[in-house]
């Protein structure tokens, strides 16, 4: 079942999903990935000229490390004693889970600010991703055209469950 689901992430609700990876349906085997290493990588001016979109990918699998470095870059937590993360969330509300934005995390707003709040964390997100990718040499591309009725169906989401984009991940084509 791990053939080609490294390759492919999807940024959605301003977070990194692994729906058929991380075993949101009860399809799918569900297993750890390593620590991240959180040491390495290149400068960041380095990375900021390499950063830019690829829609070309191999069929080669992204390790279980890169993996978890990825997750770990993308959103994880950098700051233990406080929990929080690699990317801010507006009024530290951390409506970000692994798979979607919870839109019941974002407080008694509307829906036009609870909105804007998920796509300006989607952004940050995102971004490191890209920023990731162009350190490690991965190729990756934000995509706003996802088939949301079906992603929402096999994630099973809630109804406070947004999927806002995609962002799809993997090795560069040879």
């Amino acid at each position: 079942m791990k053939s080609g689901l490294f390759r492919f992430l999807f940024l959605v609700s301003a977070a990194i999903m692994l729906w058929q990876f991380a075993g949101i349906s009860q399809e799918y085997d569900t297993f750890f990935l390593p620590q991240p290493e959180k040491n390495g990588g290149r400068p960041l001016m380095e990375v900021l000229n390499d950063r830019h979109s690829s829609r070309e990918f191999s069929s080669r699998e992204l390790s279980e490390q890169m993996l978890s470095n990825l997750l770990w870059a993308a959103f994880g937590i950098n700051r233990p004693e406080s929990g929080k993360r690699t990317a801010p969330s507006a009024r530290n509300r951390q409506e970000i889970d692994i798979c979607v934005a919870d839109y019941s995390k974002l407080g008694d707003g509307d829906e036009n600010q609870k909105f804007a709040n998920a796509i300006a964390s989607t952004g940050f997100i995102g971004q490191n991703v890209y920023l990731f990718c162009a350190s490690e040499g991965l190729s990756t591309v934000i995509r706003g055209s996802v088939n949301r009725n079906s992603l929402r169906q096999v994630m099973k989401l809630g109804p406070d469950q947004r999927i806002i984009l995609a962002q799809t991940v993997g090795c560069p084509k040879e």
